[in-house]
This record gives C-alpha cells, structure tokens and sequence, in this order.
C-alpha cells in the first residue's frame, strides 16, 4: 500500500515486475493485493489506472463531449446503458467492500459517544449530502461540513478523539477534504473514508 501511495503517478508506467520489485514482493503477492482491493487481475488493476490517467489529462468538457457522443450513438437505449451502469456499480461495490468492514462502520457511526462530522467536494458534495440527509434522521450530533473553506477549519474547533469524520473523496480530490482529514487525524477522532482509489490521498488516514 505504502508503495502504491508513494508511486501514484508513475504506475501507469510500471509493469509487474517493476513493482514487485520496487515494493520487496513477489508477483503473486502484487495480483492477490490487486484482486483483494477489488480488481479481476492485474491486466483489469492496470486498465483503471491508465483510464485515470487518461481521464487526468483530458478536460471535463471532452470527456463530456466524448462520453455524451458514445451514449447516443449507442446500440441501446441511453436509459438501458444507464441502468446496466448503475447495477456494475453496485456489483462492483459488493465485490470490494467486505462485509466486516461495512459492518465495522456501522457500528463507529451508532456508538460514537461525539458528533459525527460529514465532508465531501466537488465530485463527492452529492454523495457526502446524501449521507448527511439518512444519517441525520438515524442519531444525533450529524454535523455538515459546508463548502465555505474559509469557515471551514471553525466548522469543528471542538471536534476530538470521541468525535468521528466521514470523508467521501473522489477525484478531482478536493485539498480542503485531505486538510480536513489530516486535521481529524491530528486530534485522534475516528475516521471513515469513501474513496475511489487505494492510493487516494485519504485512505492511509482511515
């Protein structure tokens, strides 16, 4: 992990050997990491992240363009192409979540004697608003980190070790999200992270 985390951007770059090597592994050890963070094999591992990478460099603009021209000239219907979306991301979801960890932030979020603080931006606002809008129907002390990030550091001034962050973070990672995070770290609270990567600036904090 610390080797995938210290690497990011290179590994688009980097076959099998090269980091079986540069992490003091085998190779086999490299595809049951991969498998067990959620991927098929290597070849699927290296396919996302040469996507990423791809995605990194193109403007938000293009790859609407792109992405709008390939759902209309589709096959398919665009609400059929949706649907099949959404339920390979649920799958996709079951597949890299194990239970004992879903479960595990279950209960963090039942049994925190403190608040329980929400963060997300940009790409995460929707997700992170979401959780806000069930969790605060469920228990109390739900507190919404707003995206003033000016304010944001006076949002939880008192927030400590019996206090618990949740901290949604897709890219484009947001600096105020990792700031926030590393703040919650600093003061020992309990951390949960939604992210989209083993090697997002969050996950090592989790």
């Amino acid at each position: 992990i610390r080797y995938f985390q210290e690497n990011e951007p290179s590994l688009p770059l980097k076959t099998i050997y090269d980091i079986s090597k540069g992490a003091k592994v085998s190779t086999a050890t490299v595809t049951r990491f991969v498998v067990r963070i959620g991927y098929a094999d290597f070849t699927d591992f290296k396919k996302f992240i040469n996507q990423a990478l791809m995605s990194s460099l193109d403007s938000s603009f293009e790859r609407y363009q792109l992405s709008k021209h390939q759902w209309l000239d589709g096959s398919s219907s665009p609400w059929d192409r949706f649907c099949d979306l959404v339920i390979s991301d649920i799958h996709a979801a079951r597949v890299s979540i194990p239970n004992e960890a879903l479960m595990q932030a279950a209960e963090l979020i039942a049994k925190t004697r403190g608040n329980v603080y929400i963060i997300g931006q940009f790409n995460s606002y929707v997700v992170a608003h979401l959780l806000y809008q069930h969790l605060v129907l469920l228990r109390p002390g739900i507190v919404f980190l707003n995206n003033q990030a000016g304010n944001l550091p006076y949002q939880f001034l008192d927030a400590g070790e019996d206090d618990l962050l949740f901290a949604v973070s897709y890219q484009r990672y947001a600096l105020q999200t990792t700031t926030t995070v590393k703040e919650f770290s600093d003061k020992k609270a309990k951390i949960i992270v939604i992210d989209d990567a083993v090697s997002s600036p969050v996950s090592e904090f989790a």
